[in-house]
């Protein structure tokens, strides 16, 4: 039997070929294998914060309930914005709007009452014709309250009775208007009026019934200023107040007083 071929119990020779190819494979894979866990060894390894982060990071985002409940509420919330806008933008629109046609209004008011003014307070307009021009001048309302009080200032024994019929009537068209005026014209401390014109005033708030708390309180402060003055020093205090053009006496005071007294009662009523 040739050896070259065979061997005892049929197996092949160890120098057979394909056995060392069977080998040599096995042997490489081996190797490759142990290549591959030295490479894994020899890699430095991240930190574990690095490593934590990095499975955190993996982890699916979790919501709590404010998070839900800004999901649910944002769209409202974009919708709530936009209507919030368009009516500040309505309320401030109107509001320029309605201040242009006021002053508009006003503009045109003054153009039309010109010629009734010039008219009222020429040095030689008759009663009749002043009562009749303030009439007319009082249809305008709140417009024509400061014109009055200027004319009823400085009117004299004509005109100044017109402008307190003015008054009267304008009241009936703007009353609150009418008794803001009036009681500006009592608060002032500045001599900018003649005790006069502080007697006709309150006699008109009586008269027209102003019986609001600006009023009030502008009446409630004359009397304490006032206080029915019986001394020199609380004259000359007074006397402070109102203009040097026409000095208050203590007849003044006591012609104020009654006419406090008086309004006082008329606006209790």
């Amino acid at each position: 039997m040739n050896n070259d071929t065979a061997t005892a119990g049929g197996q092949p020779p160890a120098h057979d070929p394909a056995v060392r190819t069977a080998g040599d494979a096995t042997m490489l894979g081996v190797e490759e294998r142990l290549a591959s866990v030295e490479r894994e060894i020899e890699k430095p390894k991240p930190s574990l914060e690095a490593r934590l982060s990095a499975l955190e990071k993996r982890l699916p985002a979790t919501k709590d309930n404010w998070d839900k409940l800004g999901i649910f509420v944002s769209p409202f919330a974009t919708i709530l914005t936009g209507v919030v806008v368009a009516l500040v933008s309505y309320y401030l629109t109107g509001r320029i709007t309605n201040a242009l046609e006021r002053q508009k209004l006003q503009e045109v008011n003054i153009t039309a009452m010109r010629d009734t003014l010039i008219k009222l307070n020429s040095a030689d307009v008759s009663q009749t014709e002043a009562e009749a021009s303030a009439l007319a001048l009082a249809a305008y309302g709140e417009y024509a309250v400061v014109p009055f009080i200027t004319v009823l200032d400085s009117g004299g024994d004509v005109r100044g009775p017109a402008a307190m019929h003015g008054l009267r009537a304008a009241a009936l068209v703007s009353h609150e208007a009418v008794c803001d005026r009036l009681a500006q014209v009592l608060d002032n401390r500045t001599q900018l009026y003649r005790w006069q014109t502080h007697r006709t005033t309150i006699t008109l708030i009586g008269e027209i019934g102003c019986k609001g708390k600006t009023a009030t309180a502008a009446l409630n402060n004359y009397s304490e200023l006032t206080g029915c003055t019986r001394t020199k020093p609380e004259l000359a205090a007074y006397q402070n107040v109102v203009s040097a053009e026409s000095v208050p006496t203590q007849e003044s005071i006591d012609l104020l007083c009654k006419a406090l007294d008086r309004t006082q009662q008329l606006v209790q009523r």
